[in-house]
């Protein structure tokens, strides 16, 4: 049996997950790599390998019923090879078990997933500054990807009838949360029967001006890419 044809076919897999961003474990090899088991007894020694490394690596669970889902999943992640570890371990890329979605036919503002590359960047980022090995280079580069994109944001009744982003006040502090992609949306908007609006690098810049003192890109559980003046003074972009 080939990797892809295990991928596409085992009964269950595990894909690693990493608790500390709440998202899937990524690697780096000629692009965003996910690391899927075929059995959890591999999951177990990878993770075992991990922790060695001071890196914990739990796993989710992917029945072949959502086998189109998780893969799907990896392609918004921006995420274009699979790493299959077991016996023989091998690396696939990911066109090569899916057929992305194809929006080319949508205008760009109207398309759920705009930029699985930047959602990659970011959620690469965040792993990595949780891992300590973020470095200024690395979060400017997302800065600059972020300047050319168009985010999502929550739309709310303001108390004068307008609608406008709702307020979040960690430790004092007034945040906006935006996001990538609708599913990055819904992971802290689950269930809720909200509006979006599209928000472009001027308009962020504009909210951190008048409204809040930060804004936070996919903001999951209080993990996200925290974004005020001071960094994109730091980036150039102010």
């Amino acid at each position: 049996m080939t990797a892809n044809e295990l991928i596409r076919d085992a009964g269950m897999l595990y894909a690693a997950w990493f608790p500390a961003t709440k998202r899937y474990f990524l690697t780096e090899e000629d692009g965003l790599c996910a690391v899927i088991f075929p059995s959890q007894a591999d999951l177990d020694r990878y993770a075992l390998q991990k922790k060695e490394e001071g890196i914990r690596v739990d796993a989710v669970e992917n029945p072949h019923e959502n086998r189109d889902l998780l893969l799907t999943d990896f392609w918004r992640c921006g995420i274009t090879r699979v790493r299959i570890e077991g016996g023989q371990p091998e690396t696939v890329k990911l066109t090569s078990l899916l057929s992305p979605p194809d929006y080319s036919t949508m205008p760009p503002e109207k398309r759920p997933i705009p930029d699985p590359a930047l959602t990659g960047a970011v959620n690469l980022l965040l792993q990595r500054t949780a891992l300590k090995t973020a470095d200024s280079a690395m979060v400017f580069d997302v800065l600059h990807r972020l300047q050319k994109a168009s985010l999502f944001g929550p739309m709310v009744k303001q108390p004068d009838g307008s609608a406008g982003l709702p307020v979040f006040q960690p430790h004092d502090t007034r945040l906006a949360l935006l996001f990538t992609d609708t599913r990055e949306f819904g992971l802290v908007f689950q269930g809720e029967d909200l509006e979006t609006r599209r928000f472009r690098f001027e308009d962020l810049v504009w909210l951190l001006d008048h409204s809040f003192d930060a804004v936070a890109v996919n903001y999951s559980s209080g993990i996200g890419l925290m974004i005020d003046k001071n960094l994109l003074q730091a980036a150039g972009l102010l």
